[in-house]
C-alpha cells in the first residue's frame, strides 16, 4: 500500500506539473476520486472528498507552477516539492474518509466494551497502585484479583464512556488522519525520489527533453 500511494503521488505530480492545462489537471484529480470510488463504493460524504481533491489539485498546481518558473535550472524533485504536501494531505483525507466506513471502525458505535489494549493498561495501573501487593499474592489469587479489579474498573469506564461510543469512530478516523499526516514528511521525501527516478528514465526514453532559453529578467540599479 505505502508502495502504491508514494507512485500515487508521484504521478499525481508529474502530471501537475507537464500538462499545462489546467482543465486535464482537474481531470487528473477527478479521475483519482472515481477510482476511489470504484474501490470503496460511493457514500455521500465521498462528494466532500471530491471537493477537496479538486481543490487541493489545484491548490498544489498553482505551487508547482510558480515554483517551475522561478527556477533557473530543471529539478523535478525540488520542484514537485513545493506540491507535494497539498496532494498528500488530499490522499490521506480520502482515504481517512474510507477508514471511517469500514466494518470494523463502524461496530465501535455499538459495541460497549474497550480495546485490550486499554485494559492491559488498565491491569498494568493497578499492579502500580497496588505498590507491589498484588506480586506478594500466590499466583493464583494474584490472577484472580487483577481480573476482578481489572474487569470492575473498565465496566465503570464502559458505563461513563457509554453515550459517547457513536463519536467513536469519528474520533478513530480522525487520530489516523492525524498519525498518517505526521508522516507526511517521509512521503514526501519518497515521493520526491521516485519523481526524480521517473524523470531519469522518461529524460533517457527521448519522452521528455530539456531545452535552454534566453529570457529577459528585470533587474535593480541605483
Amino acid at each position: 500500500y505505502l508502495s502504491f500511494f508514494v507512485l500515487l503521488v508521484s504521478i499525481s505530480g508529474m502530471v501537475l506539473l507537464f500538462v499545462k492545462e489546467r482543465l486535464l489537471k482537474i481531470t487528473a484529480a477527478a479521475a483519482i476520486w472515481g477510482a476511489f470510488i470504484l474501490i470503496y463504493g460511493f457514500k455521500p460524504l465521498f462528494l466532500v472528498g471530491l471537493l477537496v481533491i479538486l481543490v487541493f489539485y489545484s491548490w498544489a498546481a498553482g505551487k508547482i507552477e510558480k515554483e517551475s518558473e522561478e527556477r533557473y535550472k530543471v529539478n523535478v524533485s525540488q520542484t514537485l516539492k513545493r506540491g507535494f504536501p497539498i496532494i498528500i494531505t488530499s490522499l490521506l483525507i480520502l482515504i481517512s474518509f474510507a477508514y471511517y466506513f469500514t466494518s470494523n471502525v463502524q461496530t465501535r458505535k455499538t459495541e460497549r466494551s474497550l480495546p485490550p489494549t486499554i485494559r492491559e493498561l488498565i491491569e498494568e495501573t493497578i499492579v502500580r497502585l497496588s505498590e507491589g501487593q498484588a506480586e506478594r499474592l500466590p499466583p493464583n489469587q494474584r490472577d484472580s484479583f487483577l481480573k476482578q479489579a481489572t474487569n470492575e474498573v473498565a465496566k465503570q469506564f464502559e458505563d461513563f464512556l457509554g453515550p459517547y461510543y457513536k463519536y467513536l469512530p469519528s474520533l478513530l478516523t480522525f487520530a489516523l488522519f492525524i498519525i498518517l499526516q505526521g508522516l507526511s514528511f517521509l512521503f514526501v521525501w519518497l515521493a520526491m525520489a521516485v519523481s526524480g527516478a521517473i524523470f531519469v528514465v522518461l529524460k533517457k526514453s527521448g519522452f521528455i527533453r530539456i531545452k535552454t532559453v534566453q529570457e529577459k529578467v528585470e533587474v535593480l540599479e541605483i
